[in-house]
């Protein structure tokens, strides 16, 4: 005796009787997909997807490069033993 799983009756019924229907809904998914890619689409081909970004002009970079002063500041500091930003100048 062949025992049949929901899973594989659901096929089974999916696609001996319903076939036709898959075949036109996927169709019409594929449709949408690529009315959705063209409708999107930018008509001007001048422009990049990409854009070209200063660096310097960011925040992050503002932000990042005061950290590595400061710290490298603090680590020099820290060598030569200053307690005191005037110990630099009166020794």
């Amino acid at each position: 005796m062949l025992r049949l799983t929901q899973i594989s009756g659901i096929g089974d019924v999916l696609y001996t009787v319903y076939y036709s229907y898959i075949y036109i809904v996927s169709v019409l998914l594929l449709l949408g997909m690529v009315a959705a890619i063209i409708l999107t689409a930018d008509i001007r081909q001048n422009n990049n997807i990409i854009k070209e970004e200063n660096i310097y002009d960011s925040t992050l970079y503002k932000k990042s490069s005061f950290c590595i002063i400061t710290y490298s500041l603090y680590f020099f500091l820290e060598k030569f033993n200053v307690k005191r930003v005037t110990d630099l100048y009166f020794k």
